[in-house]
């Protein structure tokens, strides 16, 4: 199939009936599920109240994770995740009605979508995407940004092309003043953490973890 009819088919996550009001103090949390059959990788979405009340599932459908706050507090972006690998990153409130797809993921090259991360204005949302590597049975991950305006997504940090082992540029976050991303790089090696510029200029390493 498209990946429009991909998409289209795409089941909304479903929200746990739990009444939030407007500017209530909440914590989110990613939670691993218990294992069953298919393993022990179905993420669970979590909300609690500071004091520990109130502990329930936000969302009861596909497992979802990596759920970040927009910078009012009024919604979510989270990343799911469906049996077969596939997934996409939403944004919705914090009760998790009025889920809107934002990316989808449905199929080669394309492995799955993660770490979602709201820019301080509240205009745009950072994100991980894993691909097919050029080098077979390998993969890499990218950093990427889409504009919640336009819909238009650009990468901002991405592996060499002509690659030939794993590499993973993953976990981006922004800094206070939206203009750079922090991100962890994995190539060759153990992660280290660098910084770019959010129009993918500048790139620069700040660790070097295990280097002699």
């Amino acid at each position: 199939p498209t990946a429009a009819a991909a998409q289209s088919a795409t089941p909304v996550p479903s929200p746990t009936p739990f009444a939030i009001k407007d500017g209530e103090p909440w914590i989110v949390y990613q939670w691993l599920q218990e294992c069953g059959a298919d393993g022990c990788d179905q993420q669970g979405l979590f909300l609690v109240r500071p004091d520990g009340r109130d502990q329930h599932l936000l969302l009861t459908t596909a497992p979802a994770g990596g759920p970040d706050w927009s910078p009012d507090g009024r919604r979510l972006a989270v990343a799911t995740e469906h049996a077969d690998g596939s997934g996409e990153i939403w944004t919705l409130n914090a009760d998790g009605t009025d889920a809107e797809q934002l990316i989808a993921c449905p199929g080669a090259p394309c492995h799955y979508l993660g770490a979602p991360a709201w820019s301080p204005d509240g205009k745009q949302i950072a994100f991980q995407r894993n691909l097919t590597a050029a080098a077979p049975g390998n993969e890499i991950d990218q950093i990427e940004v889409i504009d919640l305006t336009t819909g238009a997504t650009h990468v901002v940090a991405m592996p060499p092309v002509a690659g030939s082992e794993m590499a993973q540029f993953v976990n981006p976050r922004w800094s206070p003043k939206g203009d750079k991303i922090a991100y962890a790089r994995m190539q060759g090696g153990g992660f280290q953490i660098y910084t770019i510029n959010a129009d993918g200029s500048g790139d620069t390493q700040l660790t070097s973890v295990g280097s002699s």
